[in-house]
């Protein structure tokens, strides 16, 4: 009986698994990698998302709710702990208050700086 070495069949497996991970990130995460910065997102995007974040949150809010926008959920109370959270009046466009933005893309496209320190997150101009 003939011995297989399983060496070469285990660095494959190790080399495929590396390679469908790497295609898995996101920009976002390719970014962090390579140091650079984020790509920015055109600022028509920006609105269109924001038009219909906006809409949701008026709706939330005029049921008497609360809005939670990194979530994209209407709660009953701020459910929701550790994030925003808007009880009168919706964010305005992340292009006209970088603290509106909730992602490093939105905040990078819009012109702002964008700060991390362990799990908090925000975004300045």
């Amino acid at each position: 009986m003939r011995h297989v070495h399983r060496a070469p069949f285990v660095a494959l497996a190790l080399l495929t698994a590396s390679l469908t991970c790497a295609r898995s990130r996101t920009i976002d995460g390719l970014d962090a990698l390579d140091g650079g910065p984020a790509p920015a997102t055109p600022a028509a995007e920006l609105d269109k998302d924001w038009e219909t974040e906006h809409a949701a949150c008026t709706a939330c809010l005029n049921e008497g709710k609360t809005w939670q926008p990194e979530a994209h959920e209407c709660t009953a109370g701020c459910e929701i702990m550790d994030i925003s959270c808007y009880r009168d009046a919706c964010p305005k466009r992340c292009s006209e208050d970088c603290g509106a933005c909730f992602s490093e893309a939105d905040c990078r496209g819009a012109g702002c700086s964008w700060h991390q320190a362990a799990e908090a997150m925000w975004c300045t101009k």
